[in-house]
This record gives C-alpha cells, sequence and structure tokens, in this order.
C-alpha cells in the first residue's frame, strides 16, 4: 500500500506545508496574546483572589484580559459583590465583545446568581 502523502505532486504538498506552517504560527501568536496577562508577576495573586469561576467567566473578554495585564493590582481587592457586578457588566457587553474560542472554553458562567 502506497503513503498517500507521496501519491500527492510535490506542489500540493508544499501548499500544505506551507498552510500548516501558517496554522502553527497564528496558533502560538493567539497562545501569546490570550495569556500574555498570566506572565505578569501579581497574576496568581489576581486568581487567587477572583476565585476560579470569575475567572473563567471573565477571561473571554478582551477588554478584562488587558485590564488584568495593565492594572492587576485593581483586581486584588474585589469581594463577592464586585466580582458579581463585574460578571454582570461583561455579560451586557461594557468589557467588549467576548472572544468566541474563549467563549466555548468558558460556556458555564453561572458562579453568580444576582
Amino acid at each position: 500500500m502506497t503513503n498517500q502523502w507521496d501519491s500527492l505532486c510535490t506542489d500540493l504538498q508544499q501548499l500544505i506545508l506551507e498552510h500548516r506552517a501558517a496554522m502553527v504560527i497564528q496558533s502560538a501568536l493567539l497562545r501569546v496574546f490570550r495569556f500574555k496577562h498570566a506572565r505578569r508577576k501579581e497574576w496568581p495573586a489576581v486568581r487567587k483572589r477572583l476565585g476560579f469561576w470569575a475567572v473563567k467567566a471573565l477571561w473571554p473578554y478582551s477588554l478584562v484580559r488587558r485590564e488584568w495585564r495593565t492594572e492587576p493590582a485593581s483586581w486584588c481587592h474585589p469581594d463577592a459583590t464586585l466580582t458579581c457586578l463585574l460578571i454582570e457588566e461583561a455579560r451586557e457587553g461594557l468589557w467588549g465583545a467576548p472572544s468566541r474560542a474563549l467563549t466555548l472554553i468558558a460556556a458555564d458562567n453561572s458562579c453568580c446568581t444576582v
């Protein structure tokens, strides 16, 4: 039985390899931008203070992630009521539109009953 890859013409093989390389680069770049906030030394304190469900609910919003990158200290002191208010603001669109890919990951945003 012959290998299917070898049965393709070299132009098509080259096109497939170039497309795959572009996909790998795009994936790496998106990973860097989506998790840039997590590279800051203050991030563990923010994540601990907000809690898992709040981080999961707020993570899809790019403006929230930008705020986590630029002003992480302001997120270290919210209480539970303020956290639920921030989640409601995000759902209402005050923190921008959520990322489609990240929304699928954070599909269960039922941490607060406000």
